[in-house]
C-alpha cells in the first residue's frame, strides 16, 4: 500500500486527525513517492490538512492511487500552500488532482503530473469544492494534457503547454527561479541555494530602494557577524563588502534584480535570501560552507560529510583554495542528485546527473575555471560517488585541474563514472601531482580519454585502480592516459 499518508480526513482508526502543522521543504525534494490505496479516501502525502502553511517543496515521480479526494502534495487542504510543485500520475475515482485533490489556498504553484480520474476530471491542479472560493490558486499551473480551455471561474489553475510552461513571464512574483530553466518545456525548479550553481533569482513582492545591503553569518556563539570581502553583485554591478559587511553600491533598486552573492567559505543560507528591511538596510545571511579553516595551505577548509562536499563542487570560487577530509564520507545519495535530461534523448525519461565534477573547462555559467587548490583526503575515502554525464567531458570528481593543482591521499570507493570525453574518478584531465590515492568502481566513457584513475594524467605517484574501465572508442587506460 505504500505510503501511509499523513493527516486523516476519514473516520475510523485515525479518528480525522487532521494534520494543523507547518512543513518547510527548504527548497528539497521528495522523489518516488508510492501511494496504493484505491478505497481509501484523503490520499497524498498529506491526506487531510488545515490551518498552517506548506511550501517550498517538490515532490517528483510519484505514483498516486485513491478512491476519492486523491493528489500528490495532498487529498485536501485548507493549509496555505506556496512554492511547491509535483510531477508523476495520480489516479482516483472523484476529487482527483495533479498537485491536491480538494485544494482551498494555494499560491505560486503548478503541476505536470497525469490525472486519471473516473469522473473525467484529470489534468486539473485539484477540484473546485465551492464557488465561493474564488481565489484558491493564485498563479498557479498545469500541464494541459487534455486540451483543456482555461475558465476563471472555474479556478483550476491555469492550464499550459509544454512550452508555455517554459516562458519567464508567467513566473513573475516566484520566490526563486532559475533562468537556465526557463526554454521550452523547463518549468522552474524549487532547489536550495546549495544544489545550485551561483546565479539564483530572487523575485520580491515589494521593492526595496537604494537601501543599504549588509552581509553576515552566524558565528560561533550563535549571533550574527558581518562577513568581509563578500562580492555582491546585483543586477550587473558588483561589489564587495567592507570589513564591517556592508556594501557600498547602491541596493536593490526594483523586485526583479538578480542577486549573487560569493563568499570564500560560505554558503547561502537557505532557499532563499533572509532580506528583511529594517531602517533601509537589507541583511543577506550565509553560513559556513565547510567545517573549519580559512582555505590557505596552513589552514586547509575542512570537509566531513557529503554536504561540504557538495559546497566545493558548486562554488567555483572556492577552487583555487586548500581543503582537508576529516572523515570517511557517504556519497550514495549522488544517485539521486540533479535530475536533468543528461543523456539528451526526448524519449526517455529524465534521471539523476549525480555529482558535478569540481573544476571544469566548459564555456557557460561556470566559464572555463579549472581547480588550482589542494585536496589532502588524510587516508579517509568517499564511497559510492555517482555522476551520469554522457555528454558532458571532464567527468570525475575533480572535471578539470591546473599544473598548481594537488590531491593526496584520497581512496574513491564503488564510484560508478559514466561520460563523454576525459573521464575517470578520481580526475578527468588532471595537471597537478597527485600521490598515494587509489579508486575502485567502474568508469563508462562514449568517447576518448578513459581511465579507472584519471582520463589523463600528468604526475602520479604511488597510486592504483581496481575500477572497470568502458569505452566505446576503445581508448582506454586502467589508471590514466598519460599527458
Amino acid at each position: 500500500m505504500g505510503f501511509s499518508p499523513i493527516g486523516d480526513g476519514w473516520s475510523g482508526n485515525r479518528d480525522q486527525q487532521l494534520f494543523t502543522g507547518n512543513y518547510n521543504g527548504d527548497g528539497h525534494a521528495i522523489i518516488n513517492l508510492y501511494i496504493n490505496r484505491p478505497i481509501e479516501y484523503y490520499v497524498g502525502l498529506f491526506g487531510e490538512t488545515a490551518n498552517g502553511t506548506i511550501k517550498n517543496l517538490a515532490i517528483t515521480n510519484a505514483s498516486i492511487k485513491g478512491y476519492n479526494i486523491a493528489g500528490i502534495l495532498a487529498g485536501e487542504s485548507s493549509s496555505k500552500v506556496q512554492n511547491c510543485y509535483t510531477t508523476g500520475e495520480v489516479k482516483g475515482s472523484s476529487d482527483v488532482g495533479g498537485f491536491i485533490g480538494v485544494c482551498y489556498q494555494a499560491q505560486n504553484c503548478y503541476t505536470t503530473a497525469k490525472v486519471l480520474s473516473d469522473t473525467g476530471d484529470g489534468g486539473y491542479m485539484g477540484n473546485i469544492i465551492s464557488k465561493t472560493f474564488k481565489k484558491r490558486y493564485v498563479n498557479c499551473f498545469f500541464l494541459n494534457y487534455n486540451k483543456i480551455k482555461h475558465n476563471s471561474n472555474l479556478n483550476y489553475g491555469i492550464p499550459l503547454t509544454k512550452m508555455g510552461l517554459g516562458v519567464k513571464s508567467n513566473y513573475k512574483g516566484w520566490t526563486i527561479l532559475e533562468d537556465k530553466r526557463l526554454k521550452e518545456g523547463a518549468p522552474p525548479i524549487l532547489r536550495r541555494i546549495d544544489e545550485t550553481k551561483e546565479v539564483v533569482w530572487v523575485m520580491h513582492p515589494y521593492t526595496i530602494i537604494a537601501c543599504k545591503i549588509v552581509v553576515q553569518a552566524q558565528d560561533k556563539n550563535g549571533g550574527m557577524s558581518p562577513v568581509a570581502n563578500a562580492s555582491v553583485k546585483i543586477g550587473t554591478t558588483e561589489t564587495k563588502s567592507n570589513k564591517d559587511g556592508y556594501v557600498s553600491s547602491p541596493g536593490i533598486t526594483n523586485s526583479t534584480n538578480t542577486i549573487e552573492v560569493r563568499a570564500s567559505g560560505y554558503q547561502l543560507q537557505s532557499t532563499q535570501f533572509f532580506l528583511t528591511r529594517e531602517s533601509n538596510v537589507c541583511y543577506i545571511s550565509l553560513k559556513k560552507a565547510f567545517d573549519g579553516g580559512t582555505g590557505e595551505k596552513e589552514a586547509p577548509y575542512q570537509i566531513q560529510n557529503l554536504v561540504q562536499l557538495r559546497n566545493l563542487s558548486i562554488n567555483t570560487w572556492n577552487w583555487d583554495k586548500h581543503f582537508i577530509q576529516t572523515a570517511d564520507i557517504d556519497a550514495e545519495d549522488t544517485r539521486n542528485w540533479n535530475i536533468e535530461d543528461g543523456d539528451q534523448d526526448p524519449y526517455t525519461k529524465e534521471a539523476p546527473m549525480g555529482f558535478s565534477p569540481i573544476g571544469d573547462s566548459r564555456s557557460g555559467d561556470r566559464q572555463h575555471i579549472r581547480f588550482s587548490g589542494s585536496y589532502n583526503g588524510a587516508g579517509f575515502t568517499i564511497d559510492k560517488l555517482y555522476i551520469f554525464r554522457p555528454w558532458e567531458s571532464y567527468v570525475a570528481l575533480f572535471g578539470y585541474t591546473t599544473e598548481n593543482s594537488s590531491i593526496t591521499a584520497l581512496g574513491l570507493t564503488d564510484a560508478n563514472i559514466t561520460g563523454h570525453y576525459y573521464s575517470g574518478i578520481m580526475a578527468g584531465l588532471f595537471n597537478g601531482k597527485a600521490e598515494n590515492c587509489f579508486t575502485t568502481g567502474k568508469v563508462d566513457c562514449r568517447r576518448e580519454f578513459t581511465g579507472g584513475f584519471m582520463g589523463e594524467c600528468q604526475n602520479a605517484t604511488n597510486c592504483y585502480t581496481t575500477a572497470s574501465v568502458k569505452s566505446i572508442e576503445n581508448d582506454k587506460s586502467a589508471l590514466a592516459r598519460e599527458g
